[in-house]
């Protein structure tokens, strides 16, 4: 018996379709690598390909019952053309300098696995049929299609993908719900699925499948559409509307005069049907579709998963970076990236004697001295509103008032200094070492932005940058030095003692003061 018009369909027209999709790529695509007489044989597969995907397209539409002789005789030509397409691909690959990992040998290989496609079904579709007589009685045929399955593996071994014999990939087996309230048609189900490799569970009503459902682990359902108790739409409308459950994919099962019924199943999720009296091709092919479908759902779902986790790694570490605001317009694809700031105050801080460490320390505990310092100074700042900027070697520098706006910046960074000042105390026993900070200020009008591209940073520049690097370089061990412009803001604020003109590269003789830490 001729299975329905729109599976005859799929199964016959879709590996056709392929060979003359890769097969036109392969044309238009002429290289080097591929010979004129290459050229040929595609220029011939793509005509006997055309002319196979018209006569299946016409039988197909035509069959009926009494007209079964006439597709099976279609069959066996397009198996022939298949056997002559499969023949001119292998001797493309012989006669061509195909790169084994290049686009046109994969193009070939997929030609191969569609020609693989087609004859499995056909043999299949004739042994439920009664006609294996027609492959089985060629020794030819046999050892053809034999040449081509070695041919398709042998390609698809070099690719490093695995070989599935079969378009329906009946090696992937799953766990399976059968929910049906006929005994026959249960035990007729489960005998089947479980001699093609299944784990099947059955269930006799609605009630019982959505029990079972709930405990889990199923990869497929399929539901009976009328039973007692719980129909198998309310099943289904039941499946869809639960988090936990509308993932499990769901084959309905019908009576050929249900279908208006099937239609709203899958109106209601249904992964696909199939018509009583079940097919046990049809059954393989259906379940296996699904299964595959579920089996890329679930690896799209573990990617998606993956890339979320990447992603929010790639936040937080960018994040950790940036400034938050810096980091969300950088996420943006704002390019390029920077602030203008008319007021803002720099620090910038250094460790006197610290290379000193380098006679009694080891790497080890000369990075983890230093680790302990910044990451107390990075608390420090960020319980200020301040932004760290950078270190460099030793060094720390910190601004205030960017990238987000800071009404009383400078004495923010006033405060923060006498902090770090007061903290070093805790230190001086991990260096067993004498180290001290030197720390300079200043403050006005910078720009920053986010410089690089594969290392990028965020960095502050102008003038008071200079100023209150000179402002360290210059002072004092154990000492906050300011500038006139810092002191004049702050002079009311905290106690400052006078230093007096310093002489400042390219800026001449400059008036300074000492933030008192007492």
């Amino acid at each position: 018996m001729l299975e329905e018009e729109g599976y005859l369909r799929h199964q016959l027209i879709s590996p056709v379709l392929t060979v003359l999709g890769y097969a036109e790529i392969l044309l238009e695509d002429l290289n080097t690598s591929i010979t004129p007489t290459a050229g040929e044989h595609l220029c011939k597969i793509i005509e006997v390909g055309n002319r196979m995907h018209r006569q299946l397209n016409e039988r197909i539409a035509a069959t009926s019952g009494r007209e079964s002789k006439l597709m099976l005789s279609l069959l066996r030509r397009c198996r022939d053309t298949f056997l002559e397409i499969a023949d001119r691909c292998d001797r493309i690959h012989q006669e061509s300098s195909l790169d084994e990992s290049g686009q046109s040998n994969r193009d070939l290989q997929r030609i191969y696995a569609a020609s693989e496609q087609f004859l499995v079904f056909v043999n299949e579709y004739l042994l439920s049929d009664g006609s294996a007589e027609i492959y089985s009685n060629s020794p030819r045929t046999q050892r053809s299609i034999r040449a081509i399955f070695e041919q398709s593996e042998r390609v698809r071994l070099k690719q490093g993908s695995p070989v599935s014999r079969s378009p329906s990939r009946r090696k992937l087996t799953g766990r399976i719900l059968v929910v049906d309230d006929s005994e026959v048609n249960r035990d007729i189900m489960m005998r089947r699925l479980t001699s093609a490799g299944h784990e099947v569970t059955c269930a006799v009503n609605g009630k019982e499948g959505l029990m079972f459902c709930r405990e889990g682990g199923f990869d497929l359902v399929l539901l009976d559409l009328v039973m007692p108790e719980l129909r198998g739409d309310e099943m289904l409308t039941v499946m869809k509307s639960d988090a936990e459950l509308r993932d499990v994919p769901v084959i309905m099962v019908s009576a050929s005069h249900q279908i208006e019924e099937v239609v709203t199943c899958l109106e209601l999720g249904a992964e696909d049907y199939l018509s009583k009296p079940c097919s046990p091709v049809l059954l393989q092919v259906r379940v296996q579709g699904v299964l595959e479908r579920k089996r890329l759902h679930d690896q799209e779902l573990v990617m998606l998963s993956e890339l979320r986790m990447a992603r929010e790694k790639s936040d937080a570490l960018l994040f950790n970076i940036l400034p938050g605001r810096i980091a969300e317009r950088l996420k943006m694809g704002e390019n390029p990236l920077f602030d203008e700031a008319k007021e803002a105050t720099v620090l910038f801080a250094d460790l006197v004697g610290f290379s000193g460490l380098f006679k009694v320390r080891t790497a080890g505990e000369i990075v983890s001295f230093l680790d302990e310092i910044f990451s107390f100074f990075d608390d420090l700042a960020g319980e200020r509103g301040l932004e760290k900027i950078k270190t460099i070697g030793d060094a720390y520098m910190v601004v205030g008032g960017v990238p987000d706006p800071l009404p009383d910046h400078m004495a923010s960074v006033a405060d923060l200094a006498l902090a770090m000042q007061a903290g070093m105390a805790n230190f001086s026993g991990l260096s067993k070492h004498p180290v001290q900070l030197r720390i300079g200020i200043d403050s006005g009008p910078v720009m920053a932005g986010v410089i690089g591209r594969n290392k990028f940073a965020y960095d502050v520049w102008g003038d008071p940058v200079n100023m209150a690097s000179r402002m360290e370089s210059l002072g004092q061990p154990g000492r906050i030095q300011v500038s006139e412009q810092v002191y004049e803001h702050l002079r009311d604020l905290y106690p400052f003692q006078r230093r007096g003109p310093i002489e400042v590269k390219g800026k001449g003789m400059v008036s300074t003061w000492w933030l008192d830490c007492e």
